[in-house]
């Protein structure tokens, strides 16, 4: 495991360290604009308490950066549960791939028996799944960590072991396009 001032990384896979915050600069239209980031007790950008002091959370949210809300002072997954009044859990990550996705899920999201899982993918999302040498390269064990299949950037839906899991564990499950 490596430790840096924001980050336990353990080869593979990232954390931020619970309970830290730190600024974010982003070039806005009205110039250059700071936000202070917030992290919670598991090592996520959700208000402190969220994960500890609930024990369903009926949304959870998997991506990287732009599930992270990376440039925003509010990201996505948050202006939904203001939207619906309902809690979520924002397990996204700058840098986060598939993989890490799924290992995030496992380690946190399941835990909380949500109903939706929302999985942001982009572009770069299809390139770190094609990465079928990653596990090896990093001398992880294939048994813990799962791969996204895609074809022609279109996920088969739900034939993919991603869904497989959430379907195992959620009521309903949806991949928007």
């Amino acid at each position: 495991k490596t430790v840096n001032d924001r980050a336990i990384f353990d080869g593979l896979y990232f954390i931020y360290k619970p309970g830290i915050s730190f600024q974010e600069y982003t070039n806005t239209l009205e110039g250059k604009k700071s936000n202070t980031i917030y992290i919670d007790e598991i090592g996520f950008r959700n208000k402190y308490g969220t994960y500890s002091e609930n024990p369903r959370i009926p949304y959870v949210f998997l991506g990287d950066s732009g599930t992270f809300g990376n440039g925003s002072s509010i990201p996505f997954p948050q202006v939904f549960s203001e939207l619906t009044n309902e809690n979520t859990l924002n397990l996204g990550i700058g840098g986060h791939g598939p993989q890490m996705y799924l290992r995030s899920l496992e380690q946190f999201g399941v835990q909380k028996s949500p109903t939706i899982i929302f999985i942001t993918l982009f572009l770069n999302d299809m390139q770190n799944g094609y990465s079928f040498d990653l596990l090896q390269r990093h001398g992880k064990d294939s048994n813990k960590f799962y791969l996204l299949y895609a074809a022609g950037a279109r996920f088969p839906w739900p034939t993919n072991i991603a869904s497989k899991l959430a379907l195992e564990r959620c009521n309903v499950c949806m991949y928007i396009d």
